[in-house]
């Protein structure tokens, strides 16, 4: 009887400790939610790109855009309910929670510390993106939110690898997220090697079930990207979720060239070189674009040192010079195959101007990590916290620094493999096909703040079980 009397005990303060950590989680929310109403971001916003989202016709149009139509389908279905948009910041908010909540309970499922699962799921909340997009009709928010229950779900799949349920539900989540923003494509091949790294660290019992397990994930969630490309393939005669990536990249070649290069290009594609050229000199003299500094050593302009040392202004001009492509377009041209022929001239001219590619993709690099670490509000904010509190409590940290050491370094291992993986899916379209932009920045520093918030949370908690 007094075994039973004790396990009671025990399981009440287990329930109570783990009901505290989702109660504590709501009232984090519930003043995010507070925050953001006071800001004024749960007032819709139309932004430049709601247009093209919201785009929806017959099948076969809808499919040969630049955007997919999920998310004109999404805003459609509330619209109905609630017109002029004002539920859609509200549809931001919701998922944020969602997904916020579901990464706290799965990484605690998974075995992690109350304070690691906080530092994990609460960065969402308070990023650069959802400060700034939470308002926003725009998919943004929306689509992050079903990356990170597909990132709960590798927690859950790495420890449990027969979970039925979340087998099905993180590669329907991750498809809905790339279905939504294609950018995260990548996450089909960053998802099953996170996972297994989180089993691996995790001692993995059985390598042979575990791996086809993986194989299953990896098949379900690639199956929606076959799928609704082959559709579009036969439809619109490409296979891609949408027609976008040439004349995006466009803002890319568009200052990769000069007139050298039109001598190293077949005739098609100097005709559309010389066309940007020839429409690129008149915007420099406007003020519209910057020109390539002039090199004071020679009195010369070189492209690939300008793209190393000066990248703020080819970021500058990027957008202009898309647009001067766009405004291209044939009028008998549908915009699949101006997007083709534009996707084509991009590789023609990385192809014979490689070395400038390469100088702008160090550029590039130095220009989104510099951003990637310097505007995070939330990573500077808690770098700032967390100096002030390693400084108040020196002699603490230094007689405790020992304590659980295991357990910190395991948690520490996993927030920066969650981090580096995350960066690493945000960074590579954004630098080899685009450019770094601060939406695409910002997106990829969701998780930054999760390691300095980590260190806050231990040096709290280590205070509190000392008194």
């Amino acid at each position: 009887m007094h075994t039973i009397l004790m396990f009671q005990d025990v399981m009440f303060l287990k329930n109570k400790v783990h009901n505290n950590g989702y109660l504590y989680l709501f009232i984090w929310l519930f003043l995010v939610l507070i925050f953001n109403y006071l800001l004024g971001n749960m007032h819709p916003k139309i932004v430049p790109d709601t247009e093209s989202y919201l785009y929806l016709s017959d099948l076969e149009t809808s499919l040969g855009v630049a955007r997919t139509p999920f998310y004109g389908m999404i805003v459609l279905l509330f619209e109905n309910i609630f017109p002029n948009y004002i539920f859609m910041p509200w549809l931001n908010f919701l998922m944020l929670g969602i997904s916020t909540i579901l990464l706290f309970k799965n990484t605690r499922y998974f075995g992690l510390s109350k304070v690691a699962s906080y530092a994990i799921s609460i960065p969402f909340s308070l990023s650069n993106i959802a400060i700034l997009f939470m308002g926003y009709v725009h998919p943004e928010i929306i689509s992050i939110s079903f990356v990170l229950i597909a990132l709960s779900g590798a927690f859950v799949l790495a420890k449990f690898p027969r979970n039925l349920l979340w087998l099905i539900l993180t590669p329907l989540f991750l498809s809905f997220a790339y279905l939504l923003k294609p950018g995260f494509i990548l996450f089909i091949f960053i998802l099953p090697i996170f996972i297994f790294l989180l089993a691996l660290l995790s001692d993995i019992k059985n390598l042979r079930l575990f791996l086809n397990k993986i194989l299953v994930l990896f098949i379900l969630s690639i199956i929606p990207f076959m799928t609704y490309s082959t559709i579009r393939l036969v439809l619109v005669d490409d296979f891609h979720i949408v027609s976008f990536a040439g004349v995006n990249g466009s803002g890319l070649s568009g200052q990769l060239i000069d007139q050298d290069t039109l001598l190293k290009l077949d005739i098609e594609n100097k005709i559309i070189a010389n066309r940007i050229l020839e429409d690129r000199l008149p915007m420099e003299e406007a003020g519209i674009i910057l020109p390539v500094p002039i090199n004071s050593s020679n009195g010369e302009k070189i492209i690939w040192s300008s793209l190393v040392g000066y990248f703020d202004i080819h970021a500058r001009n990027y957008d202009h010079i898309s647009k001067l492509v766009h405004s291209n377009i044939n009028n008998d041209e549908s915009w699949v195959s101006f997007n083709k022929r534009i996707a084509n001239f991009n590789r023609a001219v990385i192809q014979v101007e490689l070395k400038r590619y390469i100088s702008y993709i160090v550029g590039a690099s130095t220009r989104f990590f510099g951003l990637l670490l310097v505007t995070n509000i939330l990573f500077i904010l808690s770098l700032c916290i967390l100096g002030i509190l390693c400084m108040t409590n020196i002699n603490l940290l230094q007689k405790h620094i020992y304590k659980d050491s295991k357990i910190f370094t395991f948690e520490i291992i996993i927030i920066f493999l969650l981090i580096s993986l995350y960066i690493l899916a945000n960074y590579i379209p954004s630098i080899f096909l685009a450019f770094p932009a601060r939406r695409y920045v910002d997106t990829a520093g969701v998780f930054l703040g999760s390691i300095p918030l980590y260190l806050i949370f231990s040096i709290i908690s280590l205070k509190k079980s000392l008194k």
